[in-house]
């Protein structure tokens, strides 16, 4: 984030644990990192099963807070 002089950065990783979730940190200087646990054992196998997962709600979630 600093090389790059960005305010917000991400880091997107698989996950063994059950669900996949994502977390957002504000640094000392006010930039914020989130880190996105992907449970890849829960992706969807079609686009319709994508567009109704949970998961898909999550990154929606957390994209929506990414552009704040």
């Amino acid at each position: 984030m600093y090389y790059w002089n960005v305010d917000k950065g991400f880091l997107v990783y698989p996950t063994t644990e059950e669900k996949s979730s994502y977390d957002s940190y504000t640094l000392n200087d006010g930039k914020k990192l989130y880190i996105v646990k992907v449970n890849a054992n829960e992706l969807p196998k079609t686009i319709e099963g994508l567009k109704n997962s949970e998961l898909f709600k999550m990154f929606l979630e957390f994209l929506e807070e990414l552009v704040k």
